[in-house]
């Protein structure tokens, strides 16, 4: 249940129209406070029908990426290719203060009831539209699913083993990181218009907004005439990869500094501790914690060969200890190193625990709470909050264009029938 607090968002509401690649813009509106309408088509989006599933089992009411995708809207059915669903839906315009939808370029507007229409009458609205690639271009009526977002956009070329293809990120990063900078050019374009008082349209790229995701790999090309590769388990340090990702007893680790001057000391020490460092205590690898050199970092010096025979040896000793163990220890010793934590991981760290950052949510029509992950800020006079679950096909139906636009229900019967709703 909500809670008395009030909202940053809360006056405001917000139609959405989105399909997948867009569900993250108006679950960050809804989480700061909007009332968030999603309009789905009637039987349900296809996106329902997208695993995994509540208990494995296959339904449009169970599908996990809806339930985290749509906690704290409202849902109602439409059908915007009839006569009457276009009715329904300038109605419900009229008392709207933001649209959001992923309809190809003109889609809305060519039946009528897009901004170009809207506008007129209806000058405070802001209308975020986003799109594979932009409302303009060659590319501007291409349909591109999330995987495509990401090769196109540039971030599966960095994301792999140097020695195989690129691969593809889970979850969906790119229609996620469409529907992040949605959220945030549509509250700019509120801002604005809460100075100004005028809505405008917002088109947003999903390829654009995965390449800001990369910004860093061209700066390297322009500084240094360096192209960025994929690193798989490894790091970039000059010309060198430097392996940072290890398996131990229990998942893995990631170790930034061993390598260097100042770290080397320590890990040596710890290995030769527990009797596992081998040759790494002979004076000839003392170089690499020499600190009164001109130059601490005399690593850079170590060959490839050098490099595969330390990794070797920590290897072998990561796989004796757990997470835990290993970045606790490294902790103490002042060493770069930390767990890879798993999402079970995640729900049980401490820090988020302490934080309450995940937080229950009921589900009656499941007889169950689940658990959730709430917002990654926050805001001290205008908390953002979890409490509504997503919402079952056509849930608010009634409400909505009974309660509020003052159909009957037999008026509304006839719609369903004719499949407007």
């Amino acid at each position: 249940m909500k809670s008395q607090s009030s909202q940053a968002l809360e006056p405001y509401r917000v139609l959405d129209l989105t399909q997948a690649i867009g569900w993250t813009c108006g679950k960050l509106l809804a989480d700061l406070g909007a009332d968030v309408i999603k309009i789905e088509p009637p039987g349900g989006d296809l996106g329902r029908r997208v695993g995994p599933f509540y208990r494995d089992a296959p339904h449009p009411e169970r599908s996990l990426a809806w339930f985290v995708a749509h906690t704290n809207k409202r849902g109602i059915t439409l059908n915007l290719e009839t006569a009457d669903g276009q009715a329904l839906w300038l109605a419900l315009v009229r008392g709207a203060d933001f649209v959001v939808e992923s309809f190809p370029p003109g889609f809305l507007d060519q039946r009528g009831i897009g901004f170009r229409q809207v506008s007129e009458w209806q000058p405070r609205l802001i209308w975020t539209s986003i799109t594979p690639f932009g409302q303009s271009g060659p590319y501007a009526h291409y349909r591109a699913s999330d995987m495509v977002g990401m090769a196109m956009g540039g971030l599966m070329y960095v994301c792999g083993d140097a020695d195989r293809p690129p691969v593809r990120l889970r979850p969906a990063q790119a229609y996620v990181q469409a529907g992040l900078q949605a959220a945030v050019a549509t509250l700019l374009a509120h801002h604005y218009r809460v100075r100004n008082g005028e809505g405008q349209f917002i088109e947003v790229s999903m390829q654009q907004a995965v390449s800001w995701t990369i910004i860093p790999t061209r700066q390297y090309w322009d500084l240094n005439r360096l192209i960025t590769e994929r690193g798989g388990p490894s790091r970039a340090f000059g010309d060198q990869l430097r392996r940072i990702i290890f398996p131990c007893q229990d998942g893995y680790v990631a170790v930034m500094g061993v390598m260097n001057a100042r770290e080397w000391g320590p890990m040596v020490e710890w290995l030769a501790r527990e009797g596992m460092a081998e040759d790494l205590t002979d004076a000839s690898w003392a170089i690499l914690a020499d600190h009164a050199g001109p130059d601490p970092l005399t690593q850079a010096a170590v060959t490839d060969a050098e490099l595969a025979h330390v990794y070797g040896i920590l290897s072998r000793f990561f796989l004796k200890h757990t997470k835990t163990e290993l970045s606790e220890e490294a902790q103490r010793r002042r060493i770069m190193l930390f767990p890879v934590h798993t999402a079970r991981d995640l729900v049980e760290h401490p820090q988020l625990t302490a934080r309450n950052f995940f937080r229950p949510l009921e589900h009656p029509e499941l007889g169950e709470t689940l658990c959730y992950a709430g917002a990654p800020y926050r805001l001290s006079k205008t908390p953002c909050q979890l409490w509504r679950r997503a919402p079952l096909i056509g849930e608010h139906n009634e409400v909505i264009y009974g309660g509020e636009l003052g159909l009957s229900r037999a008026e509304l019967a006839v719609l369903m029938a004719a499949g407007a709703i």
